[in-house]
């Protein structure tokens, strides 16, 4: 519950951020990426299955901040989710 409740604490105050700095056409986006394989998950007692469709490269969490930064300033991309095909996860 402790991080859910900080996962919803996290939107708020993006929202609120986003609408502060829109006066000075600031854009402010919430990426939030499911299990990215990385050193993450070194000290921890699981991990992303080993099927490459149970995690997410770096580079996919790049591309879609690459996708925001580079938008119309017309456009608003308020929240992206991102995650893997399967969410399988293995014990160590």
């Amino acid at each position: 519950s402790i991080y859910c409740a900080s996962k919803f604490a996290l939107r708020g105050f993006t929202q609120a951020l986003r609408e502060e700095c829109s006066k000075d056409q600031i854009r402010v986006c919430l990426v939030n990426p499911g299990m990215v394989l990385s050193p993450f998950f070194d000290r921890l007692t699981f991990a992303p299955g080993d099927d490459d469709s149970n995690y997410l490269i770096p580079e996919d969490v790049a591309e879609a901040v690459s996708y925001v930064i580079n938008s119309r300033a017309e456009m608003i991309v308020d929240e992206i989710n991102l995650n893997p095909a399967s969410k399988v996860v293995k014990k160590k």
